[in-house]
């Protein structure tokens, strides 16, 4: 199993709420298509595997030389995460590739300073996807092709690094002012039905 990861063009910051819990990133993470590190992946691949950006992780490592976000390292930390609900959607480019995108999760609170880096740098920072390759195959014009293949995290990244999918990008968009509010959208009330008081006997216990 090799471990690959694919440098996406940007990522920009709009309409943030200041008085939100979260920030929303809706983000281009992978298309079909040839990319720059001489890899193919077919239509077909890219549909088959998308769902699997489901419950990754987006993590980030800060560099106090640049005073910016690093590159992957085994130092990363979580800053948010993709939802079990969150809906793939595809799109056709203009060079006929497709491009699959999905909504995540960027908490403020803990985050440390990256949601003050896309401030700062005009709303705009690359990510890259990270994922596990179990099976590939060269095409007869010299490229690997991607047969299968498990994302497994998405890391945002330093501004000096040049994107591997071409035309991909990710938005940080407005979340909703409370927290229950949002967290009820993305989650749906799939609990709802159970009681999560704490017994009186436990209060009385304690």
């Amino acid at each position: 199993m090799e471990k690959l990861s694919f440098t996406i063009d940007n990522a920009e910051l709009v309409n943030e709420n200041i008085d939100s819990q979260f920030s929303l990133l809706s983000l281009d993470f992978f298309a079909s298509g040839r990319n720059l590190h001489d890899t193919f992946v077919s239509e077909e691949t890219l549909m088959r595997t998308a769902e699997t950006i489901k419950n990754c992780p987006i993590v980030w490592m800060y560099d106090p030389i640049l005073n910016d976000a690093y590159t992957h390292s085994p130092e990363e930390v979580p800053c948010g995460f993709i939802p079990e609900s969150a809906e793939i959607k595809y799109r056709k480019l203009e060079d006929s590739r497709t491009m699959v995108s999905v909504t995540s999760y960027v908490w403020k609170k803990f985050s440390g300073k990256i949601l003050d880096f896309f401030r700062r740098d005009n709303g705009e920072k690359p990510v890259s996807v990270e994922m596990s390759v179990y099976e590939t195959e060269e095409k007869p014009d010299g490229l690997l092709e991607l047969l299968d293949y498990r994302f497994e995290a998405v890391t945002i990244l330093g501004s000096l690094v040049k994107p591997a999918i071409p035309l991909a990008r990710a938005t940080v968009l407005q979340f909703a002012k409370e927290y229950k509010s949002d967290y009820t959208k993305e989650f749906s009330d799939k609990y709802s039905d159970i009681d999560f008081t704490i017994p009186q006997n436990v209060k009385s216990n304690a």
